[in-house]
């Protein structure tokens, strides 16, 4: 073999050397990106932990007296986020004041509604099989500290009823067949409709002694609009 040749073949090789270090590299990239990426869906689908609360003063989808002088309704999508902005501040705030007190005073109604697509009607389904064993109120604390976008599958089935294993005293069996079930598919889809033929357009809608209004509103509007309406603190 010539010099030149010896000399080719060397650089060759080394060529050679260098491109399968960049496959090695490229490999190796792309493995760590795929385990990043399991990591994140995995602590995605984790869910929030809740400290639940007692409520001896509700029943179905309704907190405090049904001869309330002042309704409070609010029309929600599970996976609004205002609608947990709402739920987690001033729908809490609202209890504090109103019905830990016991002054029945107010009657707070909740009506689930499916504006934002498949997952929220799934979600709502889901409410209302909790509900069936008098958990609403567990699940819904739940729903809302556990969103995770707008159809992405945070309220799939399979996390719906992972979810429900956190509520005490739930038969998840009993939850789950009332789920795959999809019996209260037309419950949600004629709320949804009332809500719609109300007039009601966003999520969250609050509506005091038929006086409506749209947004998460704050605690302070919220008493304002209640003592308006013969309320009262």
């Amino acid at each position: 073999m010539s010099s030149s040749q010896a000399r080719r073949s060397k650089m060759r090789e080394r060529r050679e050397a260098r491109n399968r270090r960049r496959l090695l590299m490229l490999i190796a990239g792309v493995a760590v990106v795929g385990a990043l990426s399991l990591i994140v869906l995995n602590l995605q689908q984790q869910a929030r932990a809740v400290t639940l609360v007692e409520r001896p003063y509700a029943h179905d989808k309704t907190l405090g007296p049904d001869n309330a002088p002042v309704t409070v309704e609010e029309y929600a999508d599970f996976q609004c986020p205002f609608c947990a902005q709402f739920a987690t501040g001033t729908a809490r705030q609202l209890e504090d004041t109103y019905f830990k007190s016991g002054s029945g005073k107010v009657r707070f109604v909740f009506h689930p509604v499916a504006f934002l697509g498949p997952e929220s009607q799934d979600a709502a389904e889901a409410a209302e099989c909790a509900n069936e064993q008098g958990k609403f109120w567990d699940y819904y604390d739940i729903l809302f500290t556990n969103q995770r976008g707008e159809n992405q599958g945070g309220f799939s089935l399979s996390r719906l009823k992972s979810l429900a294993t956190g509520i005490p005293g739930l038969d998840t069996a009993r939850f789950n067949t009332c789920l795959d079930s999809h019996r209260y598919r037309q419950t949600v889809q004629q709320e949804t409709q009332q809500a719609q033929d109300r007039g009601i357009k966003a999520t969250p809608t609050i509506v005091v002694n038929g006086q409506m209004v749209e947004g998460a509103i704050g605690f302070d509007l919220l008493n304002q609009m209640i003592e308006r309406s013969g309320g009262g603190g």
